[in-house]
């Protein structure tokens, strides 16, 4: 039991640690290809997110659910809050003037998700694929190159867009795929599964250095762009990774910090909601002087996470708002 409950305490920490390098990714300004740090941040924390997320999916359950029941496990917990915030982003969004309100524009919404409600409908993909999969084939291993034949393909459409985009059927198609649905991130969310039913043995010293290896590539890569090495230290840079991570979780190699294990527990409800502050000072004060809106920023993402501490106390903010 005790070893059980320090997985859970590991998991929660690298949960939390993952969203504060999402905020911290969200509040940075400034394009990808202009900023080394949001580079980095995001070279590696949402691979690794959805890694741990597989991780905590038991894939037998879900195997044996009909499609119906597979819905309904996830609605009240994912899909409902999920449908509230992007309303909600919607209708702020329209408040604060960023958006104009038509029925097109909020269609459009759903389609095209807000920012970065594009990983519920990613997740919900995912173990949809994974749940079908599964019923195909009783080998795992099918599935895991199934699933590393389906990122490769997807991660090349995203990063060679013009093999698409000429014809406006399949860039429609694709488009959405890419955008809302994120195929390219599924093979971390399977290699994570796989790590439910794996003997973990002790770290090596070439596993330890390896993610920082390719880390340095992603510096590298940041001043001397090439696409094929980048889809390539894609997938090495985030396999290594998730190895490291969860052996240290799964080993109880981590350090305990009761705040940020908290924040891991919460993570579905602060994702969906810590994007308003950064809304909010935007319309208050702007991005002209980065100071002022970093300032004002984390002074508002600190009054919605005690904010989120009162609210997540009431049972109707608790389970429909924030999906705990």
């Amino acid at each position: 039991m005790r070893e059980k409950n320090t997985r859970i305490k590991n998991i929660d920490l690298l949960k939390g640690i993952l969203i504060i390098l999402v905020i911290i990714g969200h509040v940075i300004q400034g394009a990808l290809s202009e900023s080394i740090w949001r580079t980095l941040i995001y070279s590696f924390h949402m691979p690794l997110f959805i890694g741990i997320t597989g991780y905590l999916l038991n894939i037998n359950t879900i195997s044996e659910l009909n499609l119906y029941d597979l819905f309904k496990k996830y609605f009240l917990r994912i899909i409902l809050p999920w449908i509230i915030a992007f309303i909600s982003y919607y209708i702020i969004s329209c408040i604060l003037g960023t958006n104009l309100f038509s029925i097109a524009k909020f269609k459009n919404s759903i389609i095209y998700p807000f920012y970065h409600l594009w990983f519920i409908p990613g997740f919900l993909s995912w173990i949809l694929l994974t749940w079908l999969f599964k019923k195909l084939f009783t080998n795992y291993n099918i599935i895991l190159i199934l699933g590393l034949l389906i990122s490769i393909t997807f991660i090349i459409l995203y990063k060679y867009s013009s093999i698409y985009t000429q014809i406006p059927f399949l860039n429609r198609i694709f488009s959405i795929l890419i955008y809302t649905f994120r195929p390219y991130f599924y093979i971390f969310f399977l290699i994570g599964i796989s790590y439910r039913n794996k003997t973990i043995k002790k770290l090596r010293l070439i596993e330890i250095i390896t993610p920082f290896i390719f880390l340095g590539l992603v510096v590298y890569l940041f001043f001397y762009d090439s696409v094929i090495l980048s889809i390539l230290n894609f997938f090495l840079l985030n396999l290594s990774i998730l190895n490291l991570c969860l052996k240290l979780a799964l080993t109880d190699s981590l350090f305990e910090s009761k705040s940020i294990q908290w924040l891991g527990i919460n993570s579905l409800g602060i994702y969906l909601w810590h994007v308003l502050p950064i809304l909010i000072s935007k319309y208050l004060v702007g991005t002209q002087s980065l100071i002022k809106f970093y300032l004002i920023t984390i002074i508002l993402e600190v009054l919605f996470i005690i904010l989120y501490k009162i609210l997540v106390k009431v049972n109707f903010f608790k389970k429909y708002i924030f999906g705990m």
